[in-house]
């Protein structure tokens, strides 16, 4: 069953950089569907077969996550979304992974968010869509600005130590708009239904809420456009959570390829958004923002080497001696062989 919330915020480590498949006359785009947790019991993929080459993860790595979301129409919403009620897009992200210790079959990184991209949707006021606009969500600028210098550190286990073996991260677990005190579990920072007074008084959990990205506005912002017109056009501000897992088979020193399953939980805490030219109160503000319906399946990643090492493409363009984000996005174009 899909995880359901009002948008996608999905943090997870994915990517490509020029590498081989684990045996010389493989298909150069390997089936992701071969990426999947192991039936056998010796930490393998039945889809690559494994070698006697040691692997060698440590090291940089540009990333990318390709996930798939459906976005529905709220029920009582003012904003409709075009030409269904249930629309299928993708979501991409952009990472740098550095993997700094391996010990056996364990791995530890740290990781970058280079770049979010929520995809664009048709949305209009007329429930029959006689006149529509593309309405586009996305991250706030002080948090992109952030986000390529923010290490969130992680770790992998191994199925073994030769190349084609499992790969499965530990649970990524990113929160944003709140204190530390709110972790993987904890209830966040809520709306209480029906409360029409301002959000130190209408949000259960108050007191845990900090403005993350530093702009003035508590929570974290997400900003909402479109065009042509302005038909919904704003900011919420809004606390939210990803834990998400990561599962593949490390076919060289080069390529890791794999699956995502992503979970989200998301909550408006307080917004400044105009709908037709009025404004909304927070309490109606997610009642026209998409639902977003997260698949538990389908969503796919890959991560390929960007330092040079094994024959990968080195993405250093200044000769720094470091791959930066900058110098990732410069060269998404690596991206493209892998994408669904």
């Amino acid at each position: 069953m899909a995880k359901k919330a009002p948008l996608l915020l999905f943090l997870v480590p994915a990517g490509l950089a020029g590498a081989s498949a684990c045996s010389s006359g493989a298909d150069p785009r390997p089936d992701v569907s071969d990426a999947v947790e192991a039936e056998g019991s010796d930490g393998t993929d039945g889809g690559c077969e494994p070698g006697d080459e040691p692997l060698d993860l440590l090291g940089t790595w540009a990333a990318r996550a390709w996930v798939d979301v459906y976005m529905v129409t709220p029920g009582g919403g003012i904003v409709h979304l075009c030409p269904d009620p249930r629309v299928y897009g993708v979501s991409l992200i952009t990472l740098r992974v550095r993997v700094y210790e391996q010990t056996g079959t364990a791995v530890r990184h740290v990781f970058n968010v280079c770049r979010l991209q929520m995809p664009l949707v048709e949305a209009a006021i007329d429930p029959l869509c006689a006149s529509t606009v593309g309405m586009q969500l996305a991250i706030g600028r002080p948090l992109t600005q952030q986000w390529p210098d923010i290490d969130y550190p992680g770790g992998a286990v191994l199925g073994g130590t030769g190349t084609c073996s499992t790969y499965v991260a530990d649970p990524l677990v990113a929160v944003f708009g709140t204190d530390e005190t709110i972790g993987a579990t904890e209830t966040l920072p809520t709306w209480r239904s029906g409360c029409e007074s301002d959000p130190p008084t209408c949000v259960d959990g108050w007191e845990h809420v900090v403005d993350s990205d530093g702009d003035g506005h508590p929570g974290v912002t997400l900003t909402v456009t479109s065009e042509p017109g302005d038909l919904i056009v704003g900011e919420a501000y809004t606390a939210y959570r990803t834990v998400d897992l990561l599962r593949g088979v490390a076919r060289s020193s080069s390529l890791i390829l794999g699956e995502v399953e992503p979970e989200m939980d998301y909550q408006i805490i307080d917004s400044d958004v105009l709908v037709g030219g009025g404004p909304l109160p927070p309490q109606l503000v997610r009642d026209n923002i998409p639902i977003f319906e997260i698949p538990r399946a389908g969503s796919t990643f890959v991560l390929l080497r960007a330092d040079g090492r094994y024959g990968a493409d080195d993405l250093d363009a200044d000769g720094s001696g470091e791959v930066t984000c900058d110098e990732i996005l410069a060269a998404e174009s690596i991206f493209a062989p892998y994408q669904p």
